[in-house]
Formats: C-alpha cells, structure tokens, sequence
C-alpha cells in the first residue's frame, strides 16, 4: 500500500472497488492504528491489546470473488490453511511478552505500522461516529 486514505474507509464508494487492496486494505489497516492508539488508554484500565496480521490464508474469502482472477489459479500455493493463521494470533496473544500493549504483530515480530502519522485522525472519526451513532 503506498498511502493511507480514511476516507476511502468511511466511504468506500467514492473511489474504484480494488479487489484485497483499496478499501479492504485501508479498513485493516484503520484497524491496527486504531488499536495502537487506544492501547495506552486501556493499559490505564489493565486492558492490553495488540494487532495482529494472520497472513494470507485460504479460506471462503480467498476462494469467490474478492479475489482478482489471476491468484485463483496459485491461491493454494500462496495461501495457507487457516490454522496457520490461528496460530499466529494465539502465538501473539499467549506466547508474546505479556507487559507489550499497542503492537503491531507480523509473521511473530513486533512490527512499525505504516502511516502511523495517521492514527490521531482515524480515533478521532471513531470517537465522533461513536458519539453520533451510541450517545445520541
């Protein structure tokens, strides 16, 4: 991904449906830096929390038509079975430092997350939709 678009998160339709990238890519990683900028206010409360990417795997997604057409054919030699996937994220939440909160974890390593220049505006459009849609 070479740049970062919320609004592409918040109103997917404005720009052209990319199959895995595009908005998909964009809504994932809103996740991660939603999630590392919430992690210092949990830790207050003894929550921790970390983000974590399980890696292409094969399930019903990868199999109909999010996919672009050409990785159909190699989808089973660049896809693993979901228990890898599993087992990443039990990996990361059992067997990783238990005092580390606010990562983002890649294929076991603590990883930077990319554009995290925009976390600032992607928790405060998430406080705002919050604010709209549950404290009305």
């Amino acid at each position: 991904m070479k740049h970062f678009d919320l609004n592409t998160v918040i109103e997917p339709k404005i720009t052209p449906f990319k199959k895995i990238i595009g908005p998909y890519a964009n809504s994932k990683l809103a996740l991660s830096l939603w999630m590392n900028g919430i992690a210092p206010d949990l830790l207050t409360e003894g929550i921790k929390i970390r983000s974590v990417c399980p890696g292409p795997n094969r399930t019903k997604l990868t199999k109909g038509e999010g996919m672009p057409s050409y990785i159909l054919p190699i989808r089973n030699l660049i896809f693993t079975p979901p228990s890898k996937g599993a087992s990443r994220l039990y990996d990361a939440a059992f067997d990783f430092n238990d005092e580390v909160t606010g990562i983002f974890i890649n294929k076991g390593k603590e990883t930077a997350i990319k554009f995290s220049e925009h976390e600032e505006p992607v928790l405060n459009r998430l406080c705002d939709i919050y604010k709209h849609e549950f404290l009305v």
